[in-house]
């Protein structure tokens, strides 16, 4: 049997499903009182279980009527003080709760449920404490024989209401399972309505009496009165009739009138209060409609049903499309069909506004289950826990709330069992023995945020790897290059748990991965962080809305295509050589660098060409595709004569920066035709396999633009999120920015600036012009007893000449014999700064690059390349071991600062050999596999692997256990350990960056004899 949204069953349900959901925290609120229970908490139970009692007997569904009646029994036990509130009571009444809502969810087969077990357990409650107490007596009388009637009035002194004897008689023929008796007052039309009121009361009741008072001459209305007796209570009696009477009275027994059956409903505001007709009879006034709510509210709510407000929502989409419509087809020369057009806009806006605010509910629906779930995990898990709930009233769309109901309690549970630990061992750490768990809801950036956190001992890394590696998920080496983060997402892995022992709460491996499914379904993002020992914060970011979204429309071949807002960050646009030269590559994939992060890029037009999601052959076709057409470009452009003037390639490339959960990609685009708020469309069934798609929608012009599914583009295209990525990024970072250096800023002439690391500086030494003498064409001056050949920057490099001034100053580099000095004007300063390198501008020998320092184009200096180009003879004397065929020796150079990079290669270039360079031990590791090499010059301080680590791994494989290796430093600063583990590892030497000759000395050291040298070359 289906049930009918309109008829008194559907009523029924809701109602009670309402009732049920706001009375469970009451619950847990009534298990608290020691003493005395507080009235107003415990009339709401009662009135609860009360109203539900009668509706279900009104109905036919006797076993839902008969568990609440038991309820009821207790909870008046309760109220009259006979029986106190204790855990084993509330249970049996939460059970209660759950079995209502189930036989509710299945009202058809609801009397066939067996509640034979819950009612034996209430019963026998209800007994014990009534032979503990011979006074009491059924505090809900429902048992009713000739001498004792539900309606019997103790005492009974007969009088008149409203033109109606209440006599014993009258009491007397009240039906035995009538509860309820009531003067109704109606005003009708005519006769015909009064015969189909009267219908409807006798479905539910009995008409005692009934008459006709009055004719309203002004409108015509006829006013007649009932007296009426019925299982309904008068919240229900405004839901069975209707209409619902005018004024409704109902007579009650002092005996039987308390605050508990007093309908709290009735304000003060409505002016109407009890009739006490003599001491022993009370008659209550009732307005029509007024159940829970004061009269003031009852005119602000109605129950509407959501068939209705989706109705609602689609008219409202359709409006959007005709107001869209409109705005497009606007004429703009008309400035009276203008003011019109931008009048519906408004209205339109205002509508849809407004209907999505009947969609909107509180997420405390949800937070209402969460004290439940405390209570039974506390009991499950012998811990004790505080939760802290903010933002209950804070609304999101119905369908985002629903997506949200599994879940929240499920990160709850896992706060409650994984996070917070137990009592002892939080005491022992500086804790509270009480764990604590907030819940914090807020509007932020146009999304709804929930963050859950917890004072835990936080989510062990250690566990996550071991897991990991168990599971077969990870390699340990994969494992040892994922920050943080990375190894927090395993966590949302299928399958990936960190519980030791499966419970019926959590450790199935099943769950935070359903979790981040169910909220990135509907458009939301998940993002863990936490902190061994102090916590773990979950924060999700949920769309206000599902139905009407704000997208941006695009471009692609073409077609138009539609980009959720809520998955875009930003626009970039590169325009003309920037297209060429600030895309980059990742291994196989094209790249960004958006303020200093890697952005992975994706081009729509080839994932809407390909029917299969991509592969590693298809990324590398791809960004190879576009590698050339972009250098196809660029030479047919220099080739033209006709460009030369213009020196730029003029061309642009667009691309939207979009989010999956916490991790970007960018978008390539055609073009960008602006946002447009859309109705989504659900796409045919014969669709749904397209996972670039999530929907569809209908522009102003009529045609049909698909939406964008971000995740599914990212799951099709096979974006690089994790691992290479990152350690890409670790490693362009520290090529791109180098490490902090300590520099010396100077002038010489008045053009340029000039650095020197200071490590190279022996010291600066004051001179006077005067005191330089000149010997041919060269400059001496004596300092500490020495003769000194003074160097003047112009003399070997295109500089202006230094200015002159009675008193200057030289430059003494460290580890140069003979001694010479740099003569410069000015020193500017010494300070700390990130080097960053570039060799455009100026190129030329003892000069690493430039760098932007203090705002001014710095050239940074090579000193012993400047030195030798000036005194090259002092150099060839010292070169006696030098190899006749140094091309034949390869050599692995690491070094991850791009300072001292392009300095080592200025020292090893002129000796021609076969460098080859990467700028960290990873990196070496893999081009030892693809290059013979014969000597490894490496940094002791590098990312990702350091140079210990390095040779520690090459010394474990046979294959390159005897390559010789020299261990580099920046300063003098290698302990008595590092030698000592530098001896362990067999490096063959220990040198300093700065000293040019030391290391070319050692390095010729190692290659001098011929017989060392066929072995090296054999990696002997």
């Amino acid at each position: 049997m289906s049930i009918d949204k309109n008829s008194l069953v559907y009523e029924f349900i809701v109602e009670s499903k309402e009732f049920l959901t706001a009375i469970e925290s009451d619950f847990l609120e009534l298990e608290k009182y020691e003493d005395t229970v507080e009235s107003d908490l415990i009339n709401r139970l009662f009135r609860a279980f009360h109203t539900i009692k009668g509706g279900a007997n009104c109905i036919g569904m006797n076993t839902i009527g008969k568990l609440s009646h038991e309820v009821e029994t207790m909870l008046s036990l309760m109220r009259s003080g006979h029986l106190q509130p204790k855990t084993d009571h509330i249970d049996a009444m939460l059970d209660s709760v759950d079995v209502l809502n189930t036989m509710l969810d299945d009202v058809n087969n609801s009397n066939s449920f067996d509640t034979s077990v819950l009612l034996d357990r209430l019963k026998s409650m209800i007994e014990k404490c009534k032979t503990n107490d011979e006074n009491i007596t059924d505090p809900v009388n429902e048992k009713n024989t000739d001498s004792d009637k539900s309606l019997s009035l103790k005492n009974f002194t007969p009088f008149t209401l409203m033109g109606f004897e209440i006599t014993d008689t009258i009491i007397d023929n009240c039906p035995s399972d009538h509860n309820f008796l009531y003067v109704l007052e109606y005003e009708i039309t005519d006769m015909e309505d009064k015969d189909k009121i009267s219908i409807q009361l006798v479905n539910t009741g009995k008409v005692m009496e009934e008459k006709i008072s009055s004719v309203t001459e002004e409108n015509g209305l006829i006013s007649f009165q009932l007296l009426y007796s019925t299982v309904l209570d008068d919240s229900l009696i405004n839901l069975a009739i209707s209409p619902p009477p005018k004024k409704l009275v109902e007579i009650k027994n002092n005996d039987q009138l308390d605050k508990i059956i007093a309908d709290d409903s009735i304000s003060t505001k409505s002016k109407i209060k009890p009739l006490q007709t003599s001491d022993n009879q009370i008659i209550k006034k009732a307005v029509p409609g007024k159940n829970k709510s004061n009269s003031d509210s009852i005119t602000e709510t109605i129950r509407i049903n959501v068939d209705t407000l989706d109705q609602l929502m689609k008219l409202a989409g359709e409006l959007v499309l005709i107001r869209n419509q409109q705005l497009l087809n606007v004429d703009r020369s008309d400035p009276i069909f203008r003011s019109i057009v931008q009048q519906l806009d408004l209205v339109t806006t205002k509508i849809q506004e407004s209907i999505i605010r009947t969609r909107m509910q509180p997420i405390g629906k949800i937070f209402g289950k969460i004290p439940r779930i405390i209570r039974e995990l506390e009991k499950k898990l012998d811990k004790q826990f505080e939760v802290s709930i903010i933002g209950s009233d804070v609304e999101l769309d119905k369908g985002v709330l629903e997506a949200l109901s599994e879940p929240i309690p499920h990160l709850i549970r896992n706060c409650c069992d994984h996070g917070l630990e137990m009592p002892e061992i939080r005491i022992n750490a500086g804790k509270s023995p009480i764990g604590k768990i907030s819940i914090e809801t807020f509007h932020k950036g146009g999304q709804i945020n929930i963050v859950i956190s917890d004072d835990g001992k936080g989510i062990s890394t250690v566990a996550i790897k071991r897991k990991a590696i168990e599971k077969g998920m990870k390699s340990e080496s994969e494992l040892n290059q994922m920050n943080e983060k990375q190894l927090y997402s395993l966590i949302f892995q299928p399958g990936f748990s960190t519980a030791d022992k499966i419970s019926d709460v959590s450790g199935r491996g099943v769950g935070m991965d359903v979790v981040k499914n169910a909220i990135e379904k509907v458009g939301g993002s998940i993002e863990l962080k936490s902190i061994q020992g102090k916590g773990t914060t979950v924060h999700l970011r949920m769309p206000l809305t599902l139905a009407i979204i704000p997208c941006l429309i695009v471009r692609v071949d073409g077609f138009r295509y539609a980009i959720p807002q809520i998955n875009l960050e930003e626009l970039i646009c590169l325009y003309d050589d920037d297209v060429r030269t600030k895309i980059e590559c990742a291994g196989n994939f094209e790249i960004y660098r958006l303020r200093n992060k890697l952005l992975p890029l994706v081009r729509l037009s080839e994932v809407l060409d390909r029917k299969t999601p991509f592969n590693d052959i298809t990324v590398s076709e791809i960004t190879e595709k576009y590698r050339l057409e972009q250098k196809k470009k660029y030479d047919e452009f220099t080739e033209n004569d006709q460009n030369k003037e213009q020196n730029v390639l003029r061309q642009s490339l667009n691309f939207a920066v979009v989010k999956v959960g916490s991790n970007r990609f960018g978008l390539i685009i055609d073009e960008i035709e602006g946002t447009e708020e859309i109705v989504i469309k659900p796409l045919h069934s014969s669709m749904k396999k397209l996972i670039c798609f999530s929907g569809a929608t209908v522009m102003g012009d009529g045609k049909v633009v698909l939406i964008l599914n971000i995740d599914g583009i990212a799951r099709f295209a096979r974006i690089a999120f994790s691992s290479y990525l990152k350690k890409y990024e670790d490693i362009q970072k520290v090529q791109s920015i180098g490490k902090l250096e300590t520099i010396l800023l100077f002038e010489s002439g008045k053009n340029e600036h000039f650095a020197i690391p200071l490590p190279f500086v022996r010291r600066i030494e004051r001179i006077l012009m005067s005191d330089i003498d000149i010997i041919g064409d060269k400059e001496y001056i004596i300092i500490d007893g020495r003769s000194t050949r003074i160097l003047r920057l112009e003399q070997v490099l295109d500089v202006s000449p230094c200015i002159e001034n009675k008193e200057m100053s030289v430059i003494l580099p460290k580890n140069i014999e003979p001694q010479i000095g740099i003569l410069i004007s000015n020193v500017i300063n010494i300070e700390k700064t990130h080097i960053n390198m570039s060799d455009s501008g100026y190129i030329e020998t003892g000069v690493v690059g430039t760098s932007i320092i203090n705002a001014h184009t710095t050239l940074l200096l090579e000193l012993y390349s400047l030195i030798e180009k000036a005194e090259s003879s002092w150099f060839r004397e010292k070169r006696e071991l030098k190899m006749t065929n140094p091309e034949q020796i390869n050599i692995l150079l690491i070094e991850s600062d791009p300072f001292y990079k392009k300095l080592l290669v200025a020292y090893l270039k002129p000796e021609n050999y076969d460098l080859t360079i990467v700028a960290n031990g990873q990196e070496a590791l893999d081009q030892l596999k693809l290059k013979k090499t014969h000597l490894i010059i490496t940094n002791i301080h590098m990312p990702i692997m350091n140079g210990w680590e390095f040779v520690a791994n090459i010394r474990q494989q046979p294959e390159y256990s005897k390559i010789p290796v020299i261990g580099l430093d920046d300063l003098d600063t290698t302990t008595i350990q590092d030698r000592e583990k530098a001896r362990k590892l067999e490096f063959k030497g220990f040198e300093l960056k700065i000293d040019r000759e030391n290391l070319i000395k050692k390095i010729s050291e190692i290659l001098s004899s011929t017989n060392k040298f066929e072995k090296i070359l054999n990696n002997e």
